[in-house]
């Protein structure tokens, strides 16, 4: 399976993910993503590269901090991050369906909502990027194993 590694450049998948931080991107299949993955995509409206979490079988993603979703085409999916890396200290991010997943994904979701939804939700998705499920897929970056940093 191919591998690249991009620089993240924006807030939109806050606080998970940090602007700056290196994003591990696997290239997969379409087919094989599952609601919660965090994908990489070429948004044909910004005419942008554009990391959102997948939401259903339409194509439909969305920023975690973000308000709004996108629905993209099949062929504007590039791939699926499967980690990241900040601070020299690389982390995996949750598998296919985890609760953890899933609940990041609810919490996503719950940001389309009204004022109230929106504020506690985020406070939410920051309390769970805090969760010690995150410190056991802690590990230093073994660069004998992984591509080398290469930004678009």
């Amino acid at each position: 399976m191919k591998s690249f590694w991009i620089k993240l450049n924006g807030h939109s998948m806050s606080p998970l993910l940090h602007d700056g931080d290196d994003i591990l991107i696997t290239v997969e299949g379409i087919d094989s993503l599952r609601s919660a993955d965090i994908v990489l995509f070429y948004d044909q409206t910004s005419r942008e590269l554009t990391l959102h979490r997948y939401i259903d079988d339409r194509l439909t993603t969305k920023g975690d901090f973000s308000c709004v979703s996108e629905v993209n085409s099949r062929d504007s999916v590039l791939g699926k991050a499967v980690g990241y890396k900040r601070k020299n200290i690389y982390k995996a991010l949750p598998k296919s369906g985890s609760w953890i997943g899933r609940l990041f994904l609810l919490l996503s979701l719950m940001r389309l909502r009204g004022y109230f939804f929106r504020k506690y939700a985020l406070l939410g998705l920051l309390v769970l990027t805090k969760v010690p499920v995150f410190d056991n897929d802690k590990t230093s970056l073994d660069r004998t194993k992984m591509p080398a940093i290469n930004d678009f």
